[in-house]
């Protein structure tokens, strides 16, 4: 659910209050959240890529088209959850 305009306003005022008191900790806090961020998505997309691959030498051993496929589009979607970052549909 996303913020409303005054709760985004706060938070704002919230955060540059806190980079104004203590520079140091919220360039730390900034920094190691974009990293658990950036790990997680890392994470998830290879897992995504791994499965996808499972899939499809699964379709490929079985000589069957639609396991194949399908893991075929989940490797996509994993490499490009990695790359760009881009929130999953669900």
């Amino acid at each position: 659910m996303p913020l409303s305009e005054h709760e985004e306003l706060l938070l704002s005022q919230m955060e540059h209050a806190l980079a104004q008191s203590d520079p140091i900790f919220a360039l730390r806090m900034s920094e190691s959240i974009s990293r658990r961020r950036r790990r997680r998505r890392l994470r998830f997309g290879a897992l995504l890529i791994a499965v996808g691959l499972m899939l499809t030498l699964f379709g490929v051993s079985h000589n069957t088209l639609w396991p194949g496929a399908l893991g075929f589009l989940i490797m996509l979607f994993g490499a490009d959850r990695t790359a760009t970052g881009r929130q999953p549909l669900w």
